[in-house]
C-alpha cells in the first residue's frame, strides 16, 4: 500500500523590508518622472529626451513596485 504523495512545498518567506523598499523606490521614481513629463521641472532637456526617458523610467518604476508587492506576498 502506497502513501499519497505530499507536495514538496516550503512555506513562503515574506521579505517585508525589501518589499516596502521596492514599493517606495518605484513610487518615488514614478512620481518624479511623471512630474518631469508634465513639465514641472526646469531642466535643460530636449523634449524628445524628456519624453522617452520619462516613459522608460515610469515603466521601470512600475516594475519595481510590482516586484516589491511580490516580495511582500512571498512570491
Amino acid at each position: 500500500m502506497q502513501r499519497p504523495r505530499q507536495p514538496d512545498r516550503e512555506p513562503r518567506r515574506r521579505k517585508v523590508f525589501k518589499g516596502v523598499g521596492g514599493i517606495a523606490q518605484g513610487a518615488l521614481l514614478t512620481a518624479v518622472d511623471v512630474s518631469l513629463l508634465a513639465g514641472w521641472w526646469a531642466l535643460p532637456l530636449g523634449p524628445e529626451t524628456a519624453k522617452v526617458g520619462s516613459v522608460v523610467s515610469i515603466v521601470t518604476g512600475i516594475g519595481t513596485i510590482m516586484a516589491g508587492v511580490g516580495d511582500l506576498r512571498g512570491e
